[in-house]
């Protein structure tokens, strides 16, 4: 892995991954309108938790941009690891956006992906995020994507603290036995 590999637009470059990835997180709004509405819904955030969103997206942003010019490394053990998480990971995000989206929006999704995680969508982005990054064998990118993980959690929160207001008990047993992303069940971690 190199801090900054091969600096050179191509068609095989880590953009791939990472447009497929903004594609798809567009699955609830294809699957049915209304849930593209709930998904991309930030107005109880706080003003601190809205500059935090900002500044994730404005990494992600940066992420999308650089990995135009961040060559995958086919032939290498890297590009193989990659693919594979890469493909796991957009699989599993592929069933848990389907979960949510075909969830009545009056209700808590608890069902399919989000029986194992309270944010699987959020997860197995991030993971496969990370295939890219092993996939172009990309230090630079890895930073980056650990920086946007550190600030989506703050938003995360914020998230929860809503689904607490709305849907109140129900939504706290599902915090008691569900962990936010992967261990242990429990509201606090």
């Amino acid at each position: 892995m190199n801090l900054m590999p091969d600096f050179e637009i191509g068609l095989w470059n880590a953009w791939l991954g990472m447009l497929i990835l903004l594609i798809a997180s567009n699955i609830p709004i294809m699957i049915r309108s209304g849930a593209g509405k709930r998904a991309f819904d930030v107005s109880f955030f706080t003003q601190k938790e809205n500059r935090v969103k900002n500044l994730f997206s404005a990494i992600y942003f940066i992420a999308l941009i650089y990995s135009i010019f961040v060559p995958l490394k086919p032939g290498t053990i890297w590009f193989y690891v990659g693919l594979v998480v890469f493909t796991i990971s957009l699989i599993f995000y592929i069933v848990a956006a389907t979960n949510f989206a075909t969830t009545p929006p009056d209700k808590p999704v608890v069902k399919g992906m989000y029986k194992i995680s309270r944010h699987p969508i959020y997860l197995f982005h991030d993971i496969a995020f990370l295939g890219v990054c092993i996939a172009s064998a990309s230090r630079l990118l890895l930073l980056l994507l650990i920086l946007y993980n550190r600030l989506h959690h703050i938003t995360i929160k914020g998230e929860e603290r809503f689904c607490l207001e709305k849907y109140g008990n129900a939504y706290r047993d599902y915090m008691n036995r569900t962990p936010r992303y992967v261990g242990i069940p429990g509201g606090k971690r």
